[in-house]
């Protein structure tokens, strides 16, 4: 995960962006997020631009404009508020396995009904097998629940997963 330097103002630009981004799944107003850290719009506006050009946030124009989070931005403020690897739980029928994950990365979404994740594991993964179906999570921060079916090791500490589910908690205000 790259390091960002933000500033306390953009990052809290940022932060709210993302809890609303979560409550919404909705492009969220620059005005929304100025109301919020009791900045002008306009200020929002030159922190969205630098959080654009570091790959953090995606700018909609029209009716129902606004910014999106990207994937790269949850990452950075999950990486804050975990400066410590936080263990995960890796889960393959009733077997239950405290495991710590370094990273999950999705590189490759075909539609939107399926995908793939590499995830990386601080230690190897032993007494899984190719074809097993697995959970893993929930994820510190986003709390995201990942399974699916193992489709190959690239390595003992790595494996990539056909995800057959993706699903982080609702939460209503």
């Amino acid at each position: 995960m790259n390091d960002f330097e933000l500033t306390d103002r953009k990052r809290e630009a940022l932060s709210i962006l993302l809890e609303r981004y979560r409550e919404t799944e909705q492009p969220v107003s620059g005005s929304h997020i100025a109301e919020e850290i009791g900045r002008s719009p306009s200020t929002i506006s030159k922190y969205m631009k630098e959080l654009r050009s570091l790959n953090l946030v995606i700018s909609l124009r029209g009716q129902k404009g606004g910014y999106r989070p990207t994937a790269n931005a949850f990452g950075v403020l999950d990486a804050d508020s975990d400066a410590e690897s936080e263990s995960l739980y890796l889960v393959r029928g009733y077997d239950r396995v405290d495991m710590v994950v370094e990273e999950i990365e999705f590189p490759s979404v075909r539609d939107g009904e399926s995908c793939v994740a590499d995830i990386y594991f601080e230690s190897p993964v032993e007494a899984y097998e190719v074809g097993d179906l697995i959970l893993i999570g929930p994820t510190p921060g986003t709390h995201l629940v990942i399974g699916g079916e193992i489709l190959r090791f690239d390595s003992p500490t790595q494996l990539r997963l056909d995800v057959g589910v993706l699903e982080a908690p609702v939460t209503e205000d």
